[in-house]
């Protein structure tokens, strides 16, 4: 119960208990606008930062990605997302998507639920980040990146104008 309140999924209410947070689109389709921002200019950062050692690395995770089930994949590429962070060498930003992704530990693979190709789209779109991350190509990292959240983008704002108001919240018994 600790962690789905730290993730934001509970909210304790005063003499009514643990309810589940309601979802709101809103809330969805901000955060990923905020990524489609923010994870190009990481990407950019990425291509001149990262070490041959940390590109390595970023391989070895992509390969495991690419070994597992589609379930097991959204671990994964959390996982990647987050190791890439920390090679762009710029903690805070590195802080804010983080931060952001750890709020919405839910939302994320809800945009691919619907989309299982974007599963093999994503996979190729790592492949291809990483060759232009050892070519050093910053700026080609930020397309491919952008091109990466789109999709994310577009799921949430299509669920948004689906959507009139954000699904109720239940008690947790």
């Amino acid at each position: 119960m600790r962690d789905l309140h730290s993730e934001g999924l509970l909210k304790l209410s005063p003499r009514k208990g643990d309810t589940v947070r309601r979802i709101d689109p809103d809330e969805v389709r901000e955060m990923a606008e905020l990524c489609e921002l923010l994870e190009p200019h990481c990407a950019r950062l990425v291509a001149e930062r990262i070490t041959e050692d940390e590109l390595v690395e970023a391989r070895r995770l992509q390969s495991e990605m690419e070994a597992v089930d589609f379930e097991t994949y959204f671990s994964l590429n959390r996982a990647f997302h987050s190791y890439l962070y920390e090679c762009a060498r710029s903690p805070r930003l590195a802080n804010m998507l983080r931060s952001i992704h750890d709020s919405t530990p839910s939302y994320l693979p809800m945009a691919f639920a619907r989309v299982r190709e974007r599963h093999d789209e994503g996979l190729a779109e790592h492949r291809e980040f990483l060759d232009a991350c050892e070519a050093r190509d910053g700026a080609r990292d930020a397309r491919i990146m952008t091109r990466h959240w789109r999709p994310v983008s577009r799921s949430s704002l299509a669920r948004r104008r689906n959507s009139s108001k954000p699904a109720a919240a239940s008690k947790v018994r």
